[in-house]
């Protein structure tokens, strides 16, 4: 029996966890922010959330097999009238570019919370990725199904644990307020990098059950996990509310052994999602440059290195708000899609 298609969805789906797991969300700082802080309400939100980001990367990939895309900007063709194809283009490239800062930056952040020095954090990250980028998107995916796994391994343990201490809520006056707008934020918060990468899988993709596999596999990972680790957070929430890692206030004097794994979960979670935005870009412009992929990636890097001197903190303060709108707009754009291709069968 053949199962290829079947091996080759699972690649796909770890791609988009791996994609959307960043800092944020290993850290639990995203959930927190997002979800938990609507009370009862939360895990509809999350629900919500997923549902949105799993159909919109799946109207990606569909797209990408049908008209075998190789970059972002051959899907932008697809989807926008031409005047706002290069307007679009040029933001997504920008937005990539400083994303990845930001993940380079928290490796240096961590260096220096296990007193390396920012420094050595940054060079490391970026090694790390120049050696993946050897590999092509055949050592990105296998990078990705073998570290996403044990990232989730890894995260599902802590949480568990959290969850079997902490057995009773902490009062804390969660909001009051409508909890779908920020369910819909979230989605078009995690939607660029996934469009930038997914977008080039257009040769790799042979069948459309591949991409139902990859569906199915990244929203049941990604909404599991983010369902128990909202609980968790509930739970302990007033004591989370002023943490810049929530997911280290779960556990009361954690040992050296749990700091040791948060540590590592928080930069592979930094490490995939930093690979896959650099390939996004890579994919954008080494037909223009016509430069081999491991050099042009070496440059891009080199030029992100000084960038990080600005700090985790505020990359993240400033980088992420200002292309929230960006996000929300392609959303709306994949949706539209997926609505007028509907219209037509029926």
């Amino acid at each position: 029996m053949n199962i290829a298609w079947f091996n080759r969805g699972i690649q796909l789906g770890m791609l988009i966890v791996g994609t959307t797991i960043g800092a944020g969300f290993a850290s639990g700082k995203e959930i927190w922010e997002f979800f938990t802080i609507y009370g009862q309400s939360s895990w509809i939100g999350i629900l919500i959330a997923h549902a949105l980001l799993i159909v919109t990367t799946m109207i990606i990939l569909e797209l990408s097999r049908l008209h075998r895309t190789t970059s972002y900007r051959d899907l932008l063709k697809l989807i926008l009238p031409p005047a706002l194809v290069k307007l679009m283009d040029g933001l997504i490239f920008i937005y990539l570019f400083m994303v990845t800062i930001v993940m380079i930056a928290g490796s240096g952040a961590i260096g220096v919370t296990w007193g390396y020095g920012s420094w050595i954090g940054v060079w490391f990250m970026v090694l790390a990725v120049i050696f993946i980028l050897f590999f092509q998107m055949n050592g990105i995916l296998s990078m990705n199904l073998f570290l996403i796994p044990i990232l989730i391994i890894v995260m599902l343990w802590i949480i568990l644990e959290a969850l079997m201490i902490n057995e009773k809520i902490i009062p804390f006056s969660f909001l009051s307020l409508p909890y779908w707008p920020s369910a819909i934020t979230y989605a078009g918060l995690n939607l660029i990098p996934l469009f930038a990468v997914l977008s080039t899988m257009g040769n790799s993709i042979q069948q459309r059950r591949e991409i139902y596999v990859a569906g199915g596999v990244a929203g049941v990972g990604l909404t599991l996990i983010s369902l128990l680790l909202n609980i968790a957070l509930s739970q302990q929430a007033s004591l989370v509310v002023e943490s810049e890692i929530p997911l280290l206030t779960l556990l009361n004097n954690p040992t050296w052994l749990v700091l040791v794994c948060i540590s590592s979960i928080l930069w592979f979670a930094m490490y995939t999602s930093a690979v896959s935005n650099l390939y996004g870009m890579i994919t954008r412009i080494e037909s223009w440059l016509g430069w081999p992929s491991v050099y042009l990636g070496t440059f891009i890097l080199l030029l992100m290195v000084p960038f990080t001197s600005w700090g985790f903190g505020h990359l993240v303060e400033y980088a992420y708000p200002i292309y929230g709108v960006l996000n929300l707009f392609l959303l709306a754009i994949l949706l539209l899609q997926a609505l007028q291709a509907f219209s037509k069968k029926s």
